[in-house]
């Protein structure tokens, strides 16, 4: 049997787009289907998640200038890392730079996740939507993917509409997203956990790293932002006065703070570690959400000032958990943090992956 490509966004040095490449991969494998990563890098993506220093355009935004200044080396050094990762941990096909390239090499194909389903994100590329090309059939299963806010996109545009309908089997990622897709399309449906928690945490343990000087680190509050930015990282550090803990951050919006320690070089490894290993988490991140709720951690989340709750993937996923509470508020008030029943996970586990090895196995009986 052929592998199975994964289609995804590649070449990032972003945490949850590796991890969850890594996660969807290696499930399909635990399903008994040789898998491997498709070579197809989205320029859009690329450009966006390039390491730079700053340019003429720059100058005009000085707050921006000294913050890519400050972060360049420490993000080339993730950026790099996340190479490392992927280069360490996934399999990938020959290098395509085409869908027929796609259609060429591979009978089955799982595209997510990440919002791979948000032209607005890929500047309008539908590789992510296999349209068909030529004769020949391919199997299309879309496993969590995510439109963001792209549904104005896909609503007027029927060329989309219409080649996610052309595809086997729909699995999205946010439950808020299902809902709406079913209004627009003539399609099943299905509302879907992240690939990333799909792994269970003693899988992840395994390929954590921790730190070079690990000792530094016994007890410390994990901070991880990529949204919202300055309530909660006052925030965690309130909570780290309380606890007589440590600050230790990824976050590359802002300015450095007094008293925290900031570690925005870390690997993909090294960023399970620092999940895995902290007193507590505060995040704006997604999945920053996810990884403490795999690792049973104490948490505490933050949305942007402003933003649609009803449209937050975090809340989304909180939501469908049955978790409540744990946000950290306007006035960097919160109330007591998110500590998610394991059991209510592996029951939504378990439905995502009986979807995904119904969507496969009609593979096993084309055979």
């Amino acid at each position: 049997m052929k592998p199975v490509g994964v289609l995804t966004f590649i070449q990032t040095m972003n945490y949850g787009a590796e991890l969850q490449g890594f996660a969807l991969k290696r499930t399909i494998e635990h399903l008994g289907y040789p898998s491997e990563m498709v070579s197809y890098v989205n320029g859009a993506v690329a450009n966006r998640e390039a390491v730079r220093l700053p340019g003429v355009a720059d100058l005009a935004h000085p707050r921006r200038l000294v913050k890519m200044l400050i972060n360049y080396q420490s993000n080339k050094k993730r950026f790099e890392g996340c190479r490392s990762f992927s280069n360490t941990h996934n399999a990938f096909g020959v290098v395509i730079d085409s869908l027929k390239g796609i259609y060429d090499i591979y009978d089955a194909v799982v595209v997510g996740s990440d919002q791979v389903w948000n032209p607005k994100l890929t500047n309008g590329d539908a590789t992510y939507f296999l349209p068909q090309v030529g004769a020949k059939s391919l199997k299309k299963i879309a496993y969590a993917a995510s439109c963001g806010e792209a549904f104005d996109v896909l609503e007027h545009e029927g060329s989309y509409r219409e080649m996610i309908e052309g595809f086997d089997a729909v699995g999205i990622r946010e439950s808020y997203a299902a809902d709406k897709l079913r209004k627009m399309l003539d399609c099943e449906i299905e509302s879907v956990l992240d690939p990333t928690l799909l792994v269970d945490s003693a899988e992840w343990s395994t390929i954590e790293k921790s730190p070079d000087a690990p000792d530094d680190f016994e007890r410390f509050v994990f901070v991880y932002l990529v949204a919202e930015h300055e309530k909660a990282l006052e925030y965690a550090c309130r909570v780290a006065a309380e606890r007589n803990l440590k600050v230790l951050a990824i976050d590359s919006m802002g300015l450095p703070k007094k008293g925290v320690t900031y570690v925005n070089d870390a690997s993909p490894e090294n960023f399970l570690w620092y999940v895995h290993h902290a007193d507590c988490v505060v995040t704006s991140s997604f999945h920053g959400t996810c990884f403490s709720v795999l690792y049973g951690k104490e948490f505490w989340y933050s949305l942007p000032e402003g933003s649609d709750r009803s449209k937050s993937r975090i809340v989304d996923l909180l939501d469908r958990l049955g978790a409540r509470g744990g946000e950290v508020h306007l006035d960097g008030s919160a109330i007591a943090p998110i500590s998610v029943d394991s059991s209510s996970l592996q029951m939504q586990r378990e439905a995502s992956l009986h979807f995904l090895e119904n969507a496969l196995a009609a593979l096993k009986e084309e055979k």
